[in-house]
């Protein structure tokens, strides 16, 4: 596990990349159920870990503007 808290894809085992997509999953029903009860920042928090989670699962580097295309498919739910 990195120290620096940046997410370093090449260094992660399919263990930890499977652990990371089943935290995403958790973290997107996490998000919705704080969005529906309007707990603003709780939701940030949520997306970061979500997005921390799904670049170690797909082994990716994270896409900030991402973030934003997230949030406006979920405004429409």
């Amino acid at each position: 596990m990195p120290s620096s808290g940046h997410t370093q894809t090449a260094h992660h085992t399919a263990e930890q990349r499977k652990s990371a997509e089943y935290i995403a999953d958790l973290l997107l029903g996490l998000r919705s159920t704080a969005k529906r009860n309007e707990l603003t920042f709780l939701v940030h928090l949520l997306e970061m870990a979500f997005f921390e989670a799904y670049t170690i699962a797909r082994q990716v580097e994270p896409d900030m503007s991402l973030i934003e295309t997230f949030r406006q498919l979920n405004d429409i739910s």
